[in-house]
């Protein structure tokens, strides 16, 4: 049974992120957030969408390493 979330998006909302329980059950909302908006202000950023993803998807086994000891 898919779960399904409904959010307004806001006028001073940055980033809109879809993505599959791979990375929710490693990193909440915020966290996610935190990672985009960093990106976005350094200047190796582009806009290349595959920026974010990667960046994401690593902090992402990174946090799946360490939570259950072992090295990525």
């Amino acid at each position: 049974m898919p779960d399904v979330q409904v959010y307004d998006i806001a006028e001073n909302d940055a980033f809109l992120v879809l993505a599959s329980d791979g990375l929710w059950d490693e990193m909440n909302r915020k966290e996610a957030a935190k990672v985009a908006s960093k990106l976005s202000k350094s200047e190796e950023y582009s806009l290349d969408k595959n920026s974010l993803n990667k960046q994401l998807m690593g902090d992402a086994l990174e946090h799946a390493a360490k939570s259950h000891g072992i090295s990525r």
